[in-house]
């Protein structure tokens, strides 16, 4: 009799209420929608936090280091505070200081032909570098420039006046 009530309640049940013995089709697409939108939340979430290196895409390397950096810690920490820093920076256009030294310090190595190799790294410049060899280029100009060499004209030799 109790078989007779089951059998006569199964056609009466909720189409999602699988019978023993089958597959739950309702868990099997929950299942693969929950793992799709946490897919779908990592990659929105990962794309927002690189948006301000996306926006400074052609700032000067320094600044875009920083930006960078200030992402990286807003992913890590879950900081939001260096995330909105990271878009404040991003949204400033900081004046290039160290592409002119170095530019300089190239034209005068040319001045005075000096073969140093002085390289413009990618990382966080070092301005020492660039005013030490603008320093020693301008002594060596001034070495040269205060000693001329004596010149013989065909009629008279010059001589050296002393003051």
């Amino acid at each position: 009799m109790a078989s007779s009530h089951q059998a006569e309640g199964i056609p009466h049940l909720q189409s999602f209420i699988t019978a023993p013995g089958q597959t739950d089709v309702l868990f099997i697409v929950t299942v693969i929608f929950i793992i799709g939108l946490v897919l779908i939340a990592g990659v929105v979430y990962f794309k927002l936090h690189a948006l301000p290196e996306q926006m400074g895409n052609g700032y000067n390397s320094t600044q875009l280091q920083a930006v960078g950096v200030l992402s990286l810690l807003s992913l890590v920490t879950h900081n939001n505070m260096f995330w909105i820093a990271a878009l404040l920076l991003v949204t400033i256009k900081l004046p290039d200081f160290i592409t002119p030294l170095n530019t300089m310090a190239k034209s005068l190595e040319n001045m005075t032909n000096q073969k140093e190799d002085l390289s413009v790294s990618a990382k966080l410049p070092d301005l020492t570098i660039s005013l030490n060899s603008i320093a020693q280029s301008l002594e060596r100009m001034n070495d040269r420039s205060t000693s001329p060499p004596i010149e013989k004209t065909a009629d008279k030799p010059v001589e050296k006046k002393d003051k």
